[in-house]
């Protein structure tokens, strides 16, 4: 197995393990016939301490607040930078084997709480439109460009449920205004 399918079928692993090991269980119990069950709750359990989170870890935003120039705005437009750069690479072809830039949604989520979605949201469309004057203006790259970023506004974000506002309350607001 690849290192890339190895990595993604760890991160399916950790994601399902838990309700996959309570099923399991739960057919053992009325199954008590059946071998073949505690094998596989065997090699779950290895899988069972991974827990994703949607929040960053603090190594992670020191990491991104020691970003030179503006620390946390720097990190995630450097992060989207590397996105575009990648996907238009890899949409003209040219990119081979390369492997995509290390981009999480943590650091999209840590800039709306800490920085505040406006702010958020101006780092996004500033880097589209540093991608248009760079040109990368042409129509494929600005679709992918515009993908790119209107994926990462419209994706959901717990913190519009706290009572903060949202990349898409504020532009939904701006379009508005």
């Amino acid at each position: 197995m690849s290192s890339d399918s190895a990595a993604m079928h760890s991160a399916v692993l950790a994601i399902v393990a838990e309700p996959l090991d309570e099923a399991l269980i739960h057919a053992q119990r009325v199954h008590k016939l059946r071998v073949d069950i505690s094998p596989l709750l065997d090699t779950l359990k290895q899988h069972m301490q991974k827990h994703r989170h949607a929040a960053a870890a603090f190594s992670e935003l020191e990491t991104w607040a020691t970003t030179p120039r503006l620390g946390l705005q720097s990190a995630l437009s450097n992060s989207i930078h590397s996105l575009i750069l990648w996907c238009l690479a890899e949409s003209s072809g040219s990119a081979g084997a390369s492997s995509p830039p290390n981009y999480t949604h943590r650091l999209l989520r840590s800039a709306v709480t800490l920085l505040g979605a406006k702010a958020t949201l101006k780092v996004l469309i500033d880097e589209v439109l540093a991608q248009i004057d760079n040109g990368n203006g042409n129509d494929q790259d600005v679709d992918i460009v515009l993908d790119i970023v209107v994926t990462m506004i419209v994706a959901p974000n717990p913190t519009s449920s706290s009572g903060r506002l949202s990349l898409r309350d504020v532009l939904r607001a701006d379009f508005e205004d």
